[in-house]
């Protein structure tokens, strides 16, 4: 239950964190601006609430007053919304009479006679007029128009009357039946005129003069040789023919149509810029830049050869200014452009240094063609504060030198349509100090020419073949009508185009850090095909619209002309905008990338000299095919050797790129954060348009993530294929002590006095030395008091070992501590969300030079800058857990300290073994040589070992140098290995038939039954000769078919006595076989050639936490790298410390799990023989 309150807590903060987010989320959201619903400020029946919800849209007022919907039936029976919407008024054929507010009401005009044009009266049919009773107005002959007033605006006495128009053939009088025209409209170009049609809805037309050698060109006429010259090599068939391949939902998609926006305009504009008209010419050039510029383009061919065949510019910069053409295209070398230093600005981070912002302006041009004057650039790149629709004339917050912008957003397809609906292009130039205007280059990134798409830039160096314009326009919604005559009534677009990526790219200067070049734009475009159905246009349900003439009748709709509005999709379309302020990155990845390579070989070159020391720890046993490592499924006697190589290899890799990037982000972090003067910035993240430029960073990143995730994973296996054998040192009593005790017991007995001449004595007194010797006898001969049974007694019985709960105990806590680790995951994780979230740290990461100031002000996250503050955090928070932990321990031991003592109390030691040939030895003896008294001799033994009355604890105690020395790292023979594979082959292969016995329990009762009646195994028999005859001969087979748990016993028991053999041996030869570990091999860690050995070596662990490495905590350091290596990960694409935080504490979460689950499994298999012994 105490194990469970962490968790608990941490929920509690998660569910508050995820609360608190989802409020200011939703606040957020509510925001007004473009991103957004919009109000409607018309009126349709999904708009409108109870009863007006049930009449026809013509029906229904918006009443900008109250800001509702108003039904206009509630005033008149008869009555409908006016042409405007906002209004209430009476159909045609009734005269109306206002009251008060938007009351009204209708009476029907006489017959004979027409209401007048405002509906304020009826007037009769005279002076040439013919009343209709289908259109309900008084019609006059062709050639002529109807009028009602006099020069003073008074109405005609003699009532309606005709006019005739001037000119009939170049004046338009409109169609005689059944419409009503009160004015004379002349066509639109001086060398048209009317004919008839036999369209009786418009018996006239506007046609060009083809026998004076005009054609009809858009919305005016052409001299036909003109329209021949560019129709001839640049046909308007191919022209018109526009292909979209970059919609936002589908990148596969290509669709082709056929736009009468530029049938309307391209023969029109050509013939107009051969005129050197210049309006035509920077319409021809909008028309190529409505198609992204794409080189195969029928506009963009022609405009080229347009390019090609004039002479540039007096006083040009490029060879791009032409005479009498707009400068599109940039003629000079990229390079050349791209490091343009004609900005003269020098800028600071110093608040006391003004003029630290970019002054932008555009230059406006219309689709035609038309100049629309310069204006400051506000937000016109930025669709997400409402683009070129209702831009804000201050100057952007991206402009503030030295930082970076980003700003990402859905914005409604209505503001796409209106934005696009008329289309402006611009030009865009920044402000030198004496107000001359430098022209800005402009990378459109899916521009498609005859090889590809040069501008999509894999690397930022990538910018030799980049097609660099200067117009550019950030969304149209024209390209996409079809149809005849769809452009000149702008009709609803099929498809939409707009800007989605927007990015500005600001690099200073290679020799002058506080200068910049002249900035780049680079333009993503998208495309998203519109469904009619959400769309208002006419309604079916009222009359015809009239020309100029104000048909009331058909107020109720909008024209085919009027503006469509969205009103059936909540369709949002994505856009982004950025602004960055780097420095030439190219040199820096160069680097970067060069150590990097060099770094990670050197650390290949350190992986494979630790491999080599596994191999020379672990070398090859020629006798391995006849006595092969024991293994039963999943279990093994060791880990395999390409397992632990390959967590070696990886360890090394992943940890170099941690400690790599640690290193490289905290000098961007504080070389950045901390200039007053403009020393250097960031690297580019724009740099060439390629959107990829910290690729290398990403790709390292993530390799030393998978790298460290791998060793983790590797170690987890390693360490929990660990094999430890338990020497339980308790001496017991026999009726007649006949049976000489084992290694193992003999090593708890103290030294006889007959063998102390053989030693080196300690310096104490001999008369105290000798009463100690007396009491510990006393002891071991029972008089003490044994617990379990009385003074002499025989607890183990012959064959049997003693006390099991020993054992057990050590086991239990061993297994307990396989998942300690010196850090608290869930106090690393809190404390660092505290950092980054609570006291938001995380905004130090953010793409702007000013330290003190953590508001983030729209900057995105700089992966350097990610990086560098998050590790930081991290490596402050463990130090902070490591000290705190060190000073506890002062008063609560640690738990690895409190196992190596908790083994001397119960007088048992551990060897664990992580490879066939090498382990750790924990020596384990207890006060006094016994452990199993009374409480009240425990604590005397305790007491006289506290006062020096008493052995050392250490495997050596009459060193002086060693008497305290518990801990040993082990190298083992190749013999040692034999013996060991014997008993433990035996041991594995019961312990397996005992599994499946428990399977199916009768599968093997007579085998049992048959193996009950063998004999035991000589107890007395030499350790490594019982090796031999348990694993080979009549007593493996008696063995293997009996379903005792003694016969698997006596295998461990054979262990302990392998194992005892090999210490007491050792003991016997320290002087040789116990070494002392110089410095250098600290470090190093060389490894003996153990093929030269034929005793076990012993190198003292004087630290006591050698053997941890078999534990987790012997690998924390890469377990911990792994989560702040995926913290990193998290963070850099998931943009969130709280998630990133989240994510690794699962992971760490998921990972002692699995450590605890398949420890627990190994420690039960091996060391166990029941798996319910291990709780």
């Amino acid at each position: 239950m105490a194990r469970s309150r962490p968790f608990v807590w941490l929920s509690i903060h998660i569910h508050l964190l995820l609360a608190i987010s989802a409020f200011f989320t939703s606040a957020s959201a509510q925001q007004p601006g473009y991103g957004s619903v919009f109000p409607s400020d018309s009126c349709t029946a999904d708009d409108t609430n109870g009863a007006a919800a049930q009449q026809p849209d013509h029906l229904l007022s918006f009443d900008t007053v109250t800001l509702t919907c108003i039904d206009c039936t509630r005033y008149d029976p008869v009555a409908v919304a006016d042409a405007s919407g906002e209004a209430c008024t009476c159909p045609w054929g009734y005269r109306v009479v206002r009251g008060w507010a938007r009351a009204l009401s209708c009476f029907p005009c006489p017959d004979g006679e027409a209401p007048t044009l405002d509906q304020s009266e009826c007037m009769a049919c005279g002076n040439g007029t013919v009343y209709d009773a289908s259109v309900k107005e008084c019609v006059c002959p062709a050639g002529a128009v109807t009028i009602e007033r006099d020069l003073s605006y008074g109405l005609l006495e003699g009532g309606k009357a005709c006019q005739p128009c001037d000119d009939p053939q170049r004046t338009f009088p409109g169609p005689t039946q059944p419409a009503r025209v009160y004015e004379c409209v002349p066509c639109g170009d001086e060398h048209m005129a009317y004919e008839p049609t036999s369209d009786p809805r418009q018996p006239y037309r506007c046609v060009c003069d083809e026998k004076a050698g005009y054609r009809a060109a858009g919305a005016g006429c052409v001299e036909q040789t003109l329209y021949q010259q560019v129709d001839g090599t640049y046909p308007v068939a191919a022209a018109t023919e526009v292909i979209y391949r970059d919609f936002i939902d589908d990148d596969d998609r290509r669709e082709l149509l056929r736009s009468d926006t530029l049938k309307h305009l391209y023969i029109w504009c050509a013939v107009g810029c051969i005129k050197k008209r210049p309006e035509d010419c920077h319409c021809l050039a909008h028309l190529c830049a409505l198609q992204l510029y794409e080189t195969r383009a029928t506009v963009c061919r022609y405009l080229d050869v347009l390019n090609r065949n004039s002479t540039m510019r007096a006083g040009a910069v490029d060879p791009g200014q032409l005479e009498g053409l707009p400068w599109v295209y940039y003629r000079r070398s990229n390079d050349l452009v791209l490091k343009d230093k004609s900005v003269q600005w020098e800028y600071s981070f110093r608040h006391d240094v003004k003029n630290q912002r970019l002054r932008f302006w555009l230059a406006r041009y219309s689709l035609e063609g038309e100049w629309l004057g310069w204006v400051p650039l506000g937000s016109h790149l930025t669709l997400c504060d409402g683009g070129p629709t209702s831009p804000t004339q201050h100057s952007p917050r991206w402009t503030e030198f030295g930082g970076s912008f980003e700003q990402k957003c859905e914005v409604p397809l209505q503001l796409i349509l209106d934005c696009g609906r008329h289309p402006e292009l611009y030009d865009l130039f920044i402000e030198n100090p004496k107000g001359e205007l430098i022209a800005v280059p402009v990378r459109v990134v899916n521009l498609l020419d005859f090889e590809g798409e040069p501008n999509k830039n894999k690397r930022p160096s990538d910018t030799d073949d980049d097609i660099l314009v200067r117009r550019f326009f950030v969304c149209e919604a024209v390209t996409g009508r079809t149809g005849a005559g769809a452009y000149q009534s702008a009709d609803v677009p099929q498809i939409v185009r707009w800007a989605s990526k927007i990015s500005v790219e600001i690099v200073t200067q290679e020799d002058n850090s506080r200068k910049i070049y002249v900035p780049v734009v680079n333009l993503a475009y998208s495309e998203h095909r519109l469904d009619a159905a959400i769309f208002t246009n006419q309604d079916d349900s009222s009359s015809s619209s009239s020309s100029n003439g104000g048909d009331t009748s058909a107020a109720a709709a909008s024209s085919s002309s009027s503006h469509p509005r969205v009103t059936r999709s909540t369709k949002r379309l994505p856009a982004e905008f950025r602004a960055e302020f780097a420095t030439d990155s190219e040199e820096f990845w160069t680097v970067f990338s060069s150590l990097t390579g060099v770094g990670g070989g050197l650390a290949m070159v350190l992986c494979l000299y630790i491999v080599m020391q596994y191999y020379r720890r672990n070398p090859a046993d020629p006798a391995a095919g006849l006595n092969p490592e024991p293994a039963q499924g999943f279990y093994r006697a060791f880990p395999p050797a390409l397992l632990c190589s390959l967590r070696n290899f990886f360890a090394c890799l992943g940890l170099f790129v941690f400690g790599w990037l640690l290193i490289v982000s905290s000098y961007w972090l504080f070389f950045y954060k901390l200039q007053e003067e403009p020393y250097v910035l960031l690297p580019s993240g724009l740099m060439g348009g390629s959107g990829r430029a910290y690729l290398p960073f990403d790709v390292t990143l993530i390799l030393g993530y998978c790298f460290c995730f791998l060793a983790t994973l590797f170690a987890i296996l390693q360490q929990s294929q660990a094999f430890v054998v338990v020497l339980d040192r308790e001496p017991f009593h026999r009726p007649v002590s006949n049976v000489p005790p084992s290694p193992a017991m003999r090593l708890s007995t103290p030294i006889h006095p007959s063998q102390q001449q053989q030693l080196p004595q300690p310096s104490k007194d001999e008369g105290t030395r000798q009463q100690q010797q007396q009491q510990q006898q006393q002891v071991a001969g029972g008089t003490g008091g044994v617990a379990g049974g009385g003074g002499g007694a025989d607890v183990g019985g012959a064959g049997r070992g003693p006390s099991a709960w020993r054992s057990l105990f050590v086991l239990n806590e061993l297994n307990e501590r396989q998942t300690f680790t010196y850090t608290n995951p869930q106090v690393t994780w809190m404390a660092v969300l505290f950092f980054l979230e609570g006291l938001e740290w995380k905004n130090a990461g953010r793409w702007r030079p000013q330290m003190d100031d953590l508001s983030h002000g729209n900057a995105p996250y700089n992966p350097f800058l990610q990086i560098a503050i998050s590790g930081l955090v991290w490596v402050l928070v463990v130090l902070l857990e490591l000290v705190g932990q060190r000073l506890l321990s002062v008063i609560v031991p640690n738990p690895l300290d409190m196992l190596v003592d908790l083994c001397a109390l119960s007088n048992t030691s551990l060897l664990i073994l992580n490879e066939p040939q090498h382990g750790w030895y924990i020596h384990g003896a207890a006060p006094g040589g016994i452990s199993d008294v009374p409480t009240a001799d425990l604590l005397v033994f305790l007491k006289q070992e506290g006062g020096g009355l008493l052995l050392k604890r250490g495997l050596v105690p009459d060193d002086a140098h060693r008497a305290t020395l518990q801990t040993f790292e082990v190298f083992l023979t190749v013999e040692f290995k034999r013996s060991f594979y014997s008993v433990s082959g035996t041991l594995f292969s019961h312990r397996q038939r005992q599994k499946q016995q428990k399977k199916s329990p009768g599968a093997s009762a007579a085998a049992a039954a048959a193996g009950a009646s063998s004999p035991s195994l000589p107890a007395t028999e030499a350790p490594r000769a019982r090796a031999s005859s348990i694993h080979g001969g009549a007593p493996l087979d008696r063995l293997l078919a009996a379903d005792d748990p003694v016969r698997q016993e006596q295998c461990r028991q054979a262990l302990q006595g392998l194992v005892g053999e090999t210490i007491e041996d050792v003991v016997n030869q320290r002087l040789t076989q116990i070494l002392k570990m110089t410095g250098v091999q600290k470090i190093w860690k060389p490894a003996p050639d153990m093929r030269v050995f034929s005793m076990p070596l012993f190198y003292e662990d004087r630290g006591g936490r050698g053997w941890t490495s078999v534990l987790l905590a012997g690998g924390e350091g890469v377990f911990v790298a792994t989560q702040i290596l995926q913290f990193w990960v998290v963070f850099r694409y998931g943009q969130s410390p709280f998630v990133a935080a989240v994510c690794s504490y699962i992971l760490d979460r998921v990972l002692r799990w699995l450590r605890r689950f398949l420890g627990a499994k190994n420690m039960a298999f091996k060391c166990l023989p029941d798996d319910r012994f291990l709780l």
